[in-house]
């Protein structure tokens, strides 16, 4: 059962105590143990950078590498196989005898060359053979524009010599 209230108790229960607060701003410092400067963040950064173009460098000059191979190892045998009618018998050989001094060049003292040197007998190999690429092509061409003019030229006569009514007004004769 409640007991009665005394006078001098409502008054301290209804008081509150109202707690004031205070904003006030701190300084401080963020520290974190083992943490690099920003000098030695941007000097990381230059070294992996530097690092990123030399592998791409490495990539790059291996591309080349493996270009010339296939090239050499491509053409010794297009030479004496599709390309064999377009290209005359001597410059042949002596095309071939290219090839293969490239080809020990690029097992011996080639094998760590840089990137240009690669590319410059690469080109220099292109010299010879894209004239000989573009008469192989040259050809193809022709036979294939050959063809479709005798095709057409087929389908008019089949159409000339048609007794169909649409030409019967035609002589046989001019037909």
């Amino acid at each position: 059962m409640k007991e009665p209230k005394k006078e001098g108790e409502e008054q301290q229960v209804k008081k509150e105590v109202k707690t004031k607060f205070r904003n006030t701003a701190l300084k401080y410092e963020e520290s974190v143990l083992n943490q690099c400067s920003k000098e030695q963040i941007n000097k990381y950064l230059e070294v992996e950078t530097q690092m990123k173009l030399n592998d791409k460098t490495v990539v790059e000059t291996l591309e080349k590498k493996n270009d010339l191979e296939a090239f050499i190892y491509n053409w010794r045998g297009a030479l004496v196989g599709q390309y064999r009618d377009f290209v005359q018998q001597d410059t042949v050989q002596a095309f071939l005898q290219q090839l293969q001094l490239d080809e020990a060049w690029l097992y011996d003292e080639g094998a760590n060359a840089k990137k240009n040197e690669y590319l410059q007998r690469l080109q220099k190999l292109q010299k010879f053979t894209d004239p000989v690429k573009n008469r192989f092509d040259q050809f193809n061409l022709q036979q294939e524009l050959l063809g479709q003019l005798d095709a057409g030229m087929q389908a008019y006569y089949q159409k000339a010599t048609a007794n169909l009514e649409l030409y019967d007004h035609i002589k046989n004769e001019e037909k």
